[in-house]
């Protein structure tokens, strides 16, 4: 906290917050500009303080009724899967994979026939909780390894376990030929 005199004084502060009392905080030395340091706060909490400044011959003066509230804590736990990533529906050419995450979260899917999945395509969802991933363009009849990557809004990280599926094969659509006859017999 910091606050300037029009004449040399010492200075102190006063704070409170989340049922806490501190100080107060001195800095003996006779100067026009105070600062005091506040170490050891509580993330996201309001505090309230008072700066105090007293000059050589001893007459005080005091700032009463200012507060801040501290920054909230950093985010450093990753998004979990709460549901998923599972494919929901399988067909010939096309899948469809959800997941959920329990919080905000962007999410890339990657996946290929190859289990590698190096040079696999990969598609991202917009930030959310619920995301979806419908894959078009596939072979029927072929299997398929996935893996997805969520990252919440705090850059934290997750990836899933790779996973696979099959597409169906492709619908008979070639009627049947006749090889041989009809004969009467």
């Amino acid at each position: 906290i910091r606050w300037t005199t029009d004449e040399l004084a010492t200075g102190a502060v006063r704070y409170s917050g989340a049922g806490a009392v501190g100080g107060p905080r001195a800095v003996a030395d006779l100067v026009k500009d105070h600062q005091v340091r506040l170490d050891n706060l509580q993330a996201a909490t309001l505090y309230t303080y008072e700066a105090q400044s007293a000059d050589a011959a001893g007459n005080l003066s005091a700032l009463r009724g200012g507060s801040f509230t501290t920054a909230a804590a950093p985010d450093l736990a990753p998004p979990r899967f709460v549901e998923g990533p599972g494919v929901q529906s399988v067909g010939d050419r096309e899948a469809l994979v959800i997941l959920k995450t329990d919080e905000l979260s962007r999410a890339e899917l990657r996946f290929d026939t190859d289990p590698d999945l190096r040079d696999g395509r990969l598609e991202s969802s917009r930030s959310g909780t619920g995301h979806q991933f419908q894959l078009s363009g596939l072979a029927p009849g072929t299997p398929y390894y996935y893996q997805v990557l969520i990252a919440d809004e705090s850059g934290n990280q997750n990836v899933s376990s790779q996973r696979s599926f099959q597409t169906r094969s492709a619908p008979d659509i070639r009627p049947a030929q006749i090889l041989e006859g009809p004969a009467i017999e």
